[in-house]
């Protein structure tokens, strides 16, 4: 009963950090947007290129990693998680995984070709402000980076206990 009680708890956790991220990856977005807001498409292309860079090597991570479980067939603790069926959760957690990291790398991609000349007014209390449409889709790549690190950080640290008991 008490085991119980003790997973219930851990799953609540799991769900209360999951919530706490995009809490804290808000907030990190409004506190960071009158910086990004002023870059120019020469600061942001140099930026752009290396976080989609940075994904992409991740992506490719991950991708191994697939690869190593769907033809890791031999091996008998393979073969019994396929049977619990714990292999198709986690098999899913990184093609999740692979999705954000690929979503970074397209957002940052297109911020890198789009021209400073394309903008957009915000009017506030009378007040008109213009912004690079570069700058704001960078701005929505950092939030979606900021997730892909969670979930690839999280995703890992459980395929690393999987691949530890190989």
């Amino acid at each position: 009963m008490s085991e119980q009680v003790i997973r219930t708890k851990a799953v609540n956790l799991k769900k209360y950090l999951n919530i706490a991220v995009y809490i804290v990856t808000l907030g990190i977005l409004i506190y960071t947007w009158p910086v990004t807001s002023q870059l120019t498409l020469s600061q942001l292309q140099p930026i752009a290129s290396t976080v989609a860079t940075i994904a992409g090597i991740l992506f490719g991570f991950a991708m191994g990693s697939m690869t190593f479980l769907t033809t890791a067939k031999g091996i008998t603790l393979v073969e019994n998680v396929k049977k619990t069926g714990y292999l198709k959760k986690l098999t899913s957690k990184l093609h999740s995984t692979m999705g954000w990291l690929l979503a970074v790398c397209v957002i940052f991609l297109i911020t890198m070709f789009i021209p400073d000349s394309v903008t957009f007014d915000v009017t506030v209390s009378q007040q008109s402000k213009t912004y690079h449409v570069a700058s704001a889709v960078a701005h929505i790549g950092v939030g979606v980076l900021i997730l892909a690190f969670k979930e690839f950080f999280f995703t890992w640290r459980e395929f690393k206990k999987f691949a530890d008991s190989i």
